[in-house]
């Protein structure tokens, strides 16, 4: 892991624990959300673009959950066994580890036989697939 990808990392796991810290309350720093965001947003492109560079990848959402980024992804073809899907994560956690320049890769890659959800204008509708696997 580069220097940069370990600062940014940091900076992201602080402000989650400050989050943590703050409980239900909405009082999150302004600024400090503000970053949270534009970070998990910059994360979430490149992790996603980096996935569906992988050959066997159709489709895929990235995030942030349980202070990890987690994946949700689409393979082209059929459905794999239990064995051959605990491969081929193995495979693109790898692969985003070395194609990352500024983020830490997922921490796991959760596969789906559906579609991902989207949105009127056709984009994955990464919300929803988030509200659908977060905790999973």
């Amino acid at each position: 892991m580069t220097a940069t990808k370990i600062q940014l990392d940091e900076e992201l796991i602080e402000l989650a624990e400050q989050a943590k810290r703050l409980g239900g309350q909405n009082t999150l720093d302004e600024a400090a959300a503000e970053a949270l965001k534009e970070y998990l947003q910059a994360a979430y492109a490149e992790i996603e673009k980096c996935l569906t560079a992988h050959a066997k990848v159709e489709e895929c959402c990235v995030m942030w959950d349980n202070n990890q980024f987690k994946a949700v992804v689409r393979l082209k073809g059929q459905a794999l066994s239990a064995n051959k899907a605990h491969e081929l994560e193995d495979g693109l956690i790898k692969h985003c580890s070395e194609n990352l320049s500024r983020f830490a890769p997922p921490e796991s890659v959760k596969f789906t036989d559906e579609k991902l959800p989207r949105t009127q204008d056709g984009e994955i509708d990464c919300d929803a697939v988030r509200r659908q696997y977060a905790g999973s």
